[in-house]
């Protein structure tokens, strides 16, 4: 198990080309996929603890970016309003406190798309998210600055093809179990598009 100290180097390993990192949200910050499970709001409050996959890690990550000046954002195709008030309450009390708001969770709802809202999967859709993320900072955000996880393959495919290529498979959620596998993938990932996974050890 990592103490605190190997969780922030692990961090920092990861953050150390990246100008901004992003992660999905349902089945990856969380262990449960929330949107489908008909979370409100006003649930959120009962039961963050519980449904957050590795509070620890998803906590050092997120401080040890603010703290390098690394930017970080959400893209989900979940709902805003529920995946704020998840963030505000694993970050309450803490020095990240407002380091989430509407400006950096990217949601279909977001990409003003007629008739596209919150819960629709949209075809390449997490590449488009991404980059509206990119789009918001200031200066833009290269594609290639861009670390992301996220539970399902096919998002990190399609990620990876977009340029994107700093993309992890993080197919049982980003947790302490993954993170050794996923560094050393980090690390010797080829230059051509490549999935690297997190396998749990």
């Amino acid at each position: 198990q990592m103490d605190d100290t190997g969780l922030a180097d692990f961090a920092s390993a990861m953050l150390a080309h990246c100008s901004l990192v992003v992660w999905d949200f349902d089945l990856t910050i969380l262990r449960v996929h929330a949107f489908g499970e008909g979370v409100l709001s006003e649930d959120v409050a009962r039961r963050w603890q519980a449904d957050v996959a590795d509070l620890e890690l998803f906590r050092c990550f997120v401080l040890t970016a603010l703290a390098r000046g690394t930017r970080v954002g959400i893209a989900s195709f979940g709902r805003a309003e529920v995946i704020l008030a998840y963030l505000q309450h694993i970050f309450a009390g803490t020095d990240a406190a407002s380091a989430f708001t509407p400006e950096n969770i990217a949601t279909p709802a977001s990409l003003g798309i007629p008739g596209v809202t919150d819960g629709v999967s949209l075809p390449n859709g997490k590449p488009l998210l991404l980059e509206l993320l990119c789009k918001r900072a200031n200066p833009v955000i290269k594609r290639s600055s861009v670390l992301f996880f996220d539970d399902d393959a096919n998002n990190i495919d399609e990620c990876l093809g977009a340029g994107f290529k700093h993309s992890y498979h993080c197919a049982a959620g980003f947790q302490r179990t993954a993170v050794r596998s996923l560094l050393q993938a980090s690390r010797s990932a080829p230059a051509q598009h490549k999935r690297a996974v997190c396998t749990l050890t």
